[in-house]
This record gives structure tokens, sequence and C-alpha cells, in this order.
């Protein structure tokens, strides 16, 4: 520290002693006063006489540090701060403003010794352990940090500051039920808090409670009409429940609060982009990254988008942004293992894949291993286990082992690359071939499966579509699924049987079918769709052809080449791959695809569904 010099540090080291006709102490009260009236330089030179005259007048040491942070030189403020401790190494008053420094400039162990040091001399000093707990949450050190704002609390059960810091780690500890109570006391003491009542109302959003996560933000920007954090919140809220016009009123008032504020200019591009205005998302996407380059939501939503339009090579680049985005559900393999370039490629190395996402993007992923990669090298690759029998078959000289039981101590000391499967795109260099080597089927039928697979005798010599209608996924499934009775326009041809290629509880929903338009939709006995893929597969083979909703079947479906149909959402929902939603897929050829005309609407699709089905037959 304090390698930066100013020429107010040199006058502080050296020169003759002045002749001091007024006293020490008379001085240091004019310096007083005069850095009281904002006259520094007038300051620091009686501070510098006073200072020659006696280098152990600590209060001069401190005063000039106070003058130094006004000036914007930070590290001569710690130095003087230091120098008077040196000579007053318990004053409270020098350790507490050099603990503030500390914090502003992130010297943050530094800082953790000062507030110990404060703590040791006055043990009952709460400030003293708010402070502490401060520069533990900055180092994200959250369990010592909540440890000392509680003993806070001990000291001060009211300290609001306290309340709500606790809250805030809650918050960044995605402890989101627990926060409640913490934020709820703030507004109790502080009912105007509007900083508390959006907080509350970001956590309501996180926990799905839309409309308490509304009516705390529309009482924070009654309290604050400026407060810019609540109004995003509330267009992130309307955004969340499809509302994306009211959202993006929200954003654009948030962007006339603060013009700098990246993530506003972020969130607009995704409401944008839910309403199908791709350029104008992305024009926002940009404007965000102009802002604030590292921000990495924007970059990775523009990722996304350029997937989505096709732009493969910059979408690839920019997809690696998918790991510094605060709401990721992507899990990451943590090693030292070096990052495969996709170039080195010597038959003596061993290259590790991993899988991330859903079961769905693993089949994807394992297409794009299986139809681009030229890797000569020893591939150890990971999946999820329902996937094993199936991708062994496929793909016989890759070793696969469970994603959820990888031995790392085993793999670090026996592969010399890693690389997640989603990096794949762009370490095949698929963009420079996809136009002119389609996809082929990549996935391999178990014929011993299929022939065990037992269907109702009286579907002999009929049409078998095998059906699919909903979406797992935890954040878009609903958007991405239907009810079984809106396919009755389908259901209803004749000469055609269904049998349900749905996971999960579907029993209502069929009997359901039945007793109101008189179809029955088979089911196989003891097949277990969720666990036995090569079960599922086996089905999907012994159908004509699939309708289905963007889930795992559609995946299984394209990956066999087996014809089907893949019913697709408006915008929400929809995955990069399935691109405009629109004709035959582009990654599993054997598929159609139809989309939603009008958000949350079905019915055009189901239409279009029908009309290709009668074509089938």
């Amino acid at each position: 520290m304090g390698k930066n010099r100013s020429k107010h540090t040199n006058s502080l080291n050296g020169g003759n002693k002045p002749n001091l006709t007024l006293s020490i102490l008379d001085r240091f009260h004019i310096a007083i006063d005069f850095f009281n009236i904002g006259k520094f330089a007038n300051a620091k030179i009686l501070l510098n006489e006073i200072l020659l005259a006696n280098p152990r007048h600590a209060e001069s040491w401190f005063c000039s540090a106070l003058i130094a942070d006004k000036e914007g030189l930070p590290q001569d403020a710690i130095r003087y701060l230091e120098a008077a401790l040196k000579i007053d190494p318990q004053n409270l008053k020098y350790l507490y403003t050099i603990g503030d420094f500390y914090y502003e400039q992130n010297y943050l162990d530094e800082g953790v010794k000062i507030f110990e040091l404060i703590i040791s001399i006055k043990p009952d000093d709460y400030n003293g352990y708010y402070n502490l707990a401060g520069f533990m949450h900055k180092q994200k050190k959250y369990e010592q940090s909540l440890l000392y704002y509680h003993k806070v609390l001990e000291l001060n059960q009211d300290n609001i500051n306290a309340i709500y810091n606790i809250g805030a780690i809650l918050i960044d500890t995605k402890n989101y039920k627990n926060a409640v109570q913490y934020f709820k006391k703030v507004i109790e003491i502080q009912p105007n808090s509007d900083d508390a009542l959006n907080n509350l109302g970001f956590i309501y959003l996180e926990l799905d409670g839309f409309e308490n996560a509304v009516k705390c933000l529309n009482k924070a920007l009654s309290i604050n009409h400026n407060n810019f954090n609540a109004l995003n919140n509330l267009g992130k809220a309307y955004e969340k429940k499809s509302l994306f016009s009211e959202a993006i009123k929200c954003f654009d008032g948030v962007i006339n609060l603060k013009p700098d504020y990246a993530e506003a200019y972020s969130n607009r591009g995704v409401a944008l982009q839910e309403l199908r205005r791709i350029d104008e998302a992305i024009n926002y996407f940009d404007k965000a990254i102009s802002l604030e380059p590292q921000y990495a939501e924007a970059n990775h939503n523009k990722s996304l988008i350029l997937l989505l339009k096709g732009e493969f090579k910059k979408g690839w680049e920019l997809y690696k942004w998918r790991w510094r985005i605060r709401a990721s559900s992507t899990e990451r393999f943590h090693t030292k293992i070096p990052h495969w370039d996709g170039i080195n490629n010597d038959k003596s190395l061993k290259i590790f894949l991993w899988a991330e996402q859903g079961i769905g993007d693993e089949i994807f992923y394992f297409g794009m291993l299986k139809n681009f990669s030229n890797i000569t090298s020893k591939v150890i690759a990971t999946a999820d286990n329902r996937l094993h029998g199936i991708f062994k078959r496929s793909m016989p000289e890759v070793e696969f082992i469970d994603r959820k039981k990888i031995d790392i101590e085993f793999i670090e000391s026996s592969v010399d690359y890693q690389a997640p499967m989603g990096d794949l795109g762009h370490l095949c260099s698929v963009d420079k071939v996809i136009d002119t080597s389609r996809p082929k089927p990549f996935l391999s039928v178990n014929s011993f499966c299929k022939n065990d697979i037992k269907i109702n005798n009286t579907l002999t010599g009929n049409i078998l579509c095998g059906l699919s209608w909903k979406s797992a996924n935890k954040d878009v499934g609903l958007s991405k699924s239907l009810n079984l009775i809106e396919l009755a326009p389908l259901l209803l041809i004749e000469n055609l049987e269904f049998v349900s290629l749905q996971y999960g509880s579907t029993k209502d929903e069929i009997e359901f079918v039945e007793k109101s338009i008189g179809k029955k939709i088979h089911t196989v006995d003891g097949l277990d769709l969720y666990n036995d893929i090569d079960g599922l597969v086996s089905l999907i083979d012994r159908c004509d052809f699939i309708v289905t909703t963007s889930n795992v079947t559609a995946h299984l479906t394209g990956s066999i080449g087996k014809k089907g149909i893949v019913l697709l959402p408006f915008s929400k929902g929809k995955i990069w791959y399935w691109h405009s939603g629109i004709g035959q897929s582009l990654w599993y050829p054997s598929l159609e695809m139809v989309s939603q005309i009008n958000m949350n609407d079905w019915t055009d699709p189901i239409q279009k569904c029908k009309e290709w089905v009668l074509r089938q037959i």
C-alpha cells in the first residue's frame, strides 16, 4: 500500500523545521477550521508544519488522512492513518476510519484484522461486530457474516441495518423462505422502507408468489417512484407471467430513470425476444453489453438468440457465458483439468466430456458428438444413468459413467483434457458443416426390448400414433405442455389408434378423454416411461409416427429417425435448437414442427398437426 505518493505525501516527510510563533495546538485548531470550510491547501500547510515540528502528533496524521480521502488519494489516506495508529494503536476513531478505507479499497483481510482488534478493545461494541460482518459478507463468507450480524442483534435487538443485511445474505444464498421474516421485520420497524419492500417483492417473485410480489413492488414505488430496482423487479414479475408488453413499459421506465443500467436493457431484450421481435431484442442486448461488457446475462441472452437465428459461430462463442449467469440451472463440473480446445486430438490422449442441463439436452448433444465429432482420442463421457444402455449401444467406443457419481480423483488422474457437452458445437465447428452434412439418426434401438413391448392385440392392422403432451421442466414446462383433451380434434380421426408415451401421472387425463369423447388411449403395462429409456425408445419405434410436445420424447423420436411432429409454444419454452418452430427440424430431419401463432393458444398447431397426421394415413 501507499506506492502512489502525492506531492502532499512528500511534503510530510522532510524539510526544515519552521519557526512556530503559534503553538502546535493553535495551529491544529486553525487547520481544522480550514478543513471544515473546504480549504484543504491551507490546512495541509499547517498540518505539514506541525508534523515537521512533532512527527508524533497523531491527530495531524489523522486530519491529513481525511484531506487525502477528500482529494481522492485513498492510498495516502491509509498511509497517514497507519502512521497515526503507530502512535496511538488502540484509538477507536482511527481504527474505525481506516477500517472504512480498507472496505472501500477492498483490503478485506486487513479490514477484518482491524475490526477484530476493535472488538477485543471493546467487546460490547455492536458497531465493531456490524462492520466485521460486512467484511465477511463482502468476502462471501456468509456463515461467519451471519454469526456476527446475529451478535449485533444480541447487543442491539432492533438494529435495522443488521436485520436488513441478514435478509440480504439469505437472498444471496437463495434461502428465500427464511429471508421473508427479516424484511418483514425491517418493514415493521420502518414501514416506508422502499428498499425492504423491493427485496421482499423480489423474494416473493423467486418463490412464485406473483400477486404478493406485485403488491410489494407497487407499494415500494408508491413510496419512492424513482426506485429503479423495484420498477425493474416489477418488470421481471410481469415477464415471468408472460405479460411482456407490461414488462417492457417497466423496463422503459427503468431506463428513463437510470440510462446506464445494463440489466434493464437486457431484460427489455428478453421481453422483446418472447414477443418474437428478434432484431430489436439483439439491439437491446448489444446496448447492455456496451454499457457493461462483462455482464453475463446479456452476453448469454445474445448467444441464445443468435443460436436461434442459426448464427452458430457467433452464438457458440458467446455460449460460454452460461456459466456466469446468476440464475444458472446448469451444473458445472469443477476441475483443474485443462479445457479441451477441439484441436488437440492425438490417439494417446483421453478427453473427458461431461453432461450438463436436462436429459433432452444430453440426447441432443450426444447427437452432435455422434454426427459431427472427429475425435480420435479416447473419450470418457458422463450421462444420466437412464441413457447408458442406448448410448453405449450407439457409440461403443465411448466410455460412459454416471453423471451423478463422478470419481473426481480418478478422472483428474486419468484424463488429459475436459469440456462440457454444450461446447461441442463450437469445438467441432458444426457451423461449417451443418448446411452440407445434415444430421443422421444416431441412437440404436434395442431389438430385444422392442420385441418385448406388449401392446393390445386389438391394434393389429391399425395405424398406431404415439402421444406425449407434457414437459416437466420446472422453469418453462407449463409453456410447453397442453392438456390431453385439447388434442380431441386429432384423437377423433378414424382408423387411428393412440398409445401414451407420456411419463408421469396420466391416468386421470386418459380416463377423462375416454369418458368425454369415447377415445381410448392405450398404455403399456409394466413399462416405466420415465426410467426405462430403452423401453420408451422401443415403444416409439413400434409406432407408425409420433405426436409430441418439446420434451424428451421429441428428442428420442428424432434421434432414431422416426417420423413425428412436434408442437411448440409461441416463444417462452421454445429452446434455440427448434429455431423458427416451423417445417422440418434442422437437427432431427424426421421431425416436422408446428408452433403457436398466438401466445398460449394451441388451436392453430393442433389443427396443423391434425392435417399432418391425415397426410400420413
